[in-house]
Parts: structure tokens; C-alpha cells; sequence
């Protein structure tokens, strides 16, 4: 899930809760887009929510490239199998694209200090990189 989620980033400029708030229907496999909907965020009270993107514009359609849409096309259905392999115990009634192991919407700050900080580590890059870099390195990567 990491890798894939990491791979969204760099390839829409998507801001963290952007990528955890989508589900597979905004994707439009046919015609290699992304339709951002939501933004999942952490409330206090009430846990994981979902709420309408930071400002007006980011609700948007994005193009993605062939290899990204093969990247999700390839998790999509391994997240099919593990559904599977568990059976009723996976419950992922919002059909999210980056479900917990449970189905269940993703703690993105759970996700941000267990598996981006080490997928740092392992690149080499400094662990003072935040998720939110991912989207201004974006721009930068379709200007080369």
C-alpha cells in the first residue's frame, strides 16, 4: 500500500488526505484519470472523516500516466485477493483505494510515522521529508 500510495503522490500532486480519501470509483481507469471527491482527515472527537477537499479547486480531475494506471490496476486487484483471503474480517464499505488491513479508512499520520518515515530510511533520504513534499516534488518532475 505504501509504495502505491507514495507512487499517487508523486504522479498527481495529491496532498496526503486526498490520497487516502479516494475510493475506487473516482478512478476512471478508461480514461486514465483521478477525480478528487474528499479528503480524509484526523478529527479529534470522531476519529478518521471525510470532508470536502482544503479549497474549491481541489476538487479536480487529474490525468494520470499509463504506468500509475497499472500501478493501481495491480493493487487494486491485490487488494481484491487479500479481501479474499480474509474473508468477512476485511470491511471496506467505503470502497477505499488505501483501506486499512481492515477495510477501514487509514490513519494518515499512523501511515506517515510507520511506513513513509522507514520508506525514507530505506531510500536514504533524510526522515526530515514530509509527505506534503511529495507534492510540491511533483510540479518539478514534469517540468524534466
Amino acid at each position: 500500500m505504501a509504495y502505491t500510495a507514495v507512487l499517487v503522490a508523486l504522479n498527481t500532486g495529491m496532498r496526503l488526505g486526498e490520497v487516502f480519501g479516494l475510493k475506487w470509483s473516482d478512478i476512471d481507469f478508461n480514461k486514465n484519470a483521478i477525480n478528487v471527491q474528499r479528503s480524509l482527515v484526523s478529527s479529534s472527537t470522531k476519529g478518521m472523516i471525510f470532508e470536502d477537499p482544503k479549497t474549491k479547486g481541489s476538487k479536480r480531475r487529474i490525468s494520470v500516466t499509463e504506468k500509475l494506471k497499472k500501478a493501481l490496476e495491480r493493487f487494486r486487484a491485490e487488494q481484491t485477493l487479500y479481501a479474499n483471503i480474509i474473508g468477512d474480517k476485511f470491511i471496506n464499505e467505503e470502497r477505499l483505494v488505501f483501506a486499512s488491513v481492515t477495510g477501514k479508512p487509514s490513519d494518515t499520520s499512523n501511515f506517515t510515522t510507520r511506513f513513509f518515515k522507514r520508506m525514507l530510511e530505506q531510500a536514504g533520504l533524510d526522515r526530515s521529508f514530509k509527505f506534503h513534499d511529495l507534492r510540491h516534488t511533483h510540479p518539478t518532475l514534469l517540468l524534466k
